[in-house]
């Protein structure tokens, strides 16, 4: 009776002409083979002694040898893991990805070993990389990562991942969160209505005052770098922004009040948003920093109603002070159109200076001062708004969080205001404090995807007390760690 083979681990280096500077790992691919000729006492050619055969074949770089064999052993067994493994490798040397590629992904989908599935994911991702199938090879590290059999070898992936993403022309980032809320509608603290100035108080329907439940958004941008160089980068965008509500059933039970009382109903679909936007945009180095400029086009929905669509001209400069301060200015104008007759509706402008800091630890420091101004044809809708806040990013994890947040004002003045027949006296003028810390736990992440919690506060003051609001929830979510 032959000899049990031993354990013999191997390594498969990449070929030296693509994907320069990708997945460079020493020990890319090595997966547990068979011992072979050594152990045996003579070249019986059954399957076990094939497979030592096609073991050492592919010990001694004799690619084509080690393909042949292993494609025999297939005929035999397709499911027969280690034929898939000499398979994968030789096929990968001899430069044939597609036969790499599909022998990877057949040992990643079978019940090997996670080592040995991990391996195959990364051997996939380079297959595909190798014939500039880069999105795809970022969803197989993704894959690798839920098999990585330590710390490090996720750790090394994430890097590898991260380089891929670099050289990918295709680049998609996608957000998701979902969060319990004290007013999901942006509704007022109560229900009278109580302008400044004016003895007369309006009573407000259910519908216009705080409503709790649940927010569900989610926010998907993919890019595509056409032109790209040391120096400049000119690239589309296309970008879906949806929010969403689920109203509690207190909430429920208010606004069937209000359906009773004769008011318009309403639903939780009355208070989602949604955002399809298009963008071309170029960034180009410049003395001291860069310069951006941006075209978009997109259309907005409020409700179930389209509200309009738009476009947008943006540009940017940044200009670094010293190797630890940079200075960011940008500047904005968009033009609304009517959703039925496409005329020309509101018009929104305006701009905003940043400072940004790096700090010793590797956070980030930053401060922001932002205007913008509306003018249209419906007096409530003109309006001035200033905004200030500063950021913080802390560079070091605490404890397994990454802590992030930011805090600021914002004044709004809408000059010729009026509710119904009642024209507010000096114009309405709303004052908001707002603030949210976030925590992201990357040590925590699976399949490149890392949990992160964010508290939101914010209260506004008004002259006109329908607007005078408090929200405060958590959020959670997920974000990709690279």
């Amino acid at each position: 009776m032959p000899k049990k083979p031993e354990a013999l681990s191997f390594t498969v280096i990449r070929r030296p002409d693509r994907v320069k500077g990708l997945l460079a790992t020493a020990a890319l691919v090595a997966f547990l083979l068979p011992a072979s000729v050594q152990a045996q006492a003579s070249l019986v050619l059954d399957p076990g002694g094939m497979r030592a055969l096609a073991a050492e074949s592919l010990r001694a770089s004799n690619w084509s040898d080690a393909r042949r064999l292993s494609g025999a052993l297939l005929q035999r067994d397709p499911e027969d893991l280690v034929a898939l493994t000499i398979l994968a490798q030789s096929s990968f040397q001899l430069g044939d990805m597609d036969t790499a590629y599909e022998a990877a992904a057949s040992i990643y989908r079978s019940d090997a070993p996670n080592s040995e599935r991990y391996q195959a994911a990364r051997l996939a991702a380079l297959a595909s990389a190798n014939q500039d199938r880069f999105t795809l090879g970022e969803i197989w590290l993704r894959r690798a990562l839920t098999v990585a059999p330590s710390a490090e070898d996720a750790a090394q992936t994430l890097t590898d991942a991260a380089g891929l993403r670099r050289v990918n022309p295709w680049s998609t980032s996608v957000s998701l969160s979902f969060a319990p809320s004290n007013n999901v509608n942006g509704g007022a603290e109560s229900n009278i209505n109580v302008i400044d100035g004016v003895p007369i108080v309006g009573i407000l329907s259910e519908s216009a005052q705080a409503l709790s439940g649940w927010l569900g958004e989610t926010d998907i941008r993919t890019t595509y770098r056409f032109r790209e160089s040391n120096e400049y980068r000119t690239f589309l965008s296309a970008r879906l922004a949806a929010r969403g509500v689920i109203l509690s059933q207190e909430s429920k039970n208010r606004l069937e009040a209000d359906n009773a009382l004769g008011f318009d109903r309403i639903s939780a679909s009355d208070f989602s948003t949604r955002r399809l936007e298009f963008s071309i945009g170029h960034d180009q180095a410049a003395r001291w920093g860069v310069f951006g400029l941006d075209l978009y086009g997109g259309s907005y929905w409020s409700g179930t109603d389209y509200s309009y669509s738009y476009l947008r001209a943006s540009g940017d400069r940044t200009v670094a002070v010293t190797q630890q301060v940079a200075v960011k200015g940008s500047a904005f104008y968009e033009q609304r159109f009517d959703p039925d007759s496409n005329a020309r509706a509101d018009t929104v402008f305006g701009g905003q200076a940043e400072v940004i800091s790096r700090l010793q630890n590797g956070g980030q420091l930053s401060a922001t001062i932002a205007y913008s101004a509306r003018e249209s044809d419906l007096l409530n809708n003109v309006s001035d708004t200033w905004t200030a806040h500063i950021g913080y990013a802390h560079g070091d994890l605490v404890g397994p969080a990454q802590l992030s947040g930011y805090a600021g004002v914002q004044f709004s003045d809408f000059p010729d205001y009026s509710v119904g027949f009642i024209r507010v006296p000096g114009g309405r003028q709303d004052q908001r404090i707002f603030a949210t810390l976030e925590a992201a736990f990357p040590n925590y992440s699976y399949a490149g995807f890392a949990p992160v919690l964010s508290l939101d506060a914010g209260q506004t003051e008004s002259n006109v007390s329908r607007f005078n609001l408090e929200a405060m929830g958590i959020k959670f979510g997920i974000r990709s760690t690279f």
